[in-house]
């Protein structure tokens, strides 16, 4: 917003997908997964959609996976 003056897109893809068994993931690594993947998005929706807002103008596309239609092992806490 300093820099441009507005925002008018946000793209929210990023996340980590460590494949770890189920019984290997303490809370530290399920705060961290949630933390990026979760918290993440949140935060960038939250502060976008005020930018946007305060323009009337803006889009959010938030990108999803498919790997829980997929049955991947080791991936329970990343599909959460």
């Amino acid at each position: 917003m300093a820099e441009h003056g507005k925002l008018d897109v946000l793209v929210n893809v990023a996340a980590i997908v460590p494949f770890t068994a189920w019984d290997d993931i303490d809370f530290a690594e399920w705060r961290r997964i949630m933390s990026v993947n979760l918290d993440g998005t949140f935060l960038t929706n939250h502060y976008a959609s005020k930018a946007m807002r305060d323009e009337e103008y803006g889009r959010i596309v938030n990108i999803a996976s498919n790997v829980i239609l997929a049955g991947t092992p080791n991936l329970a806490h990343y599909v959460a």
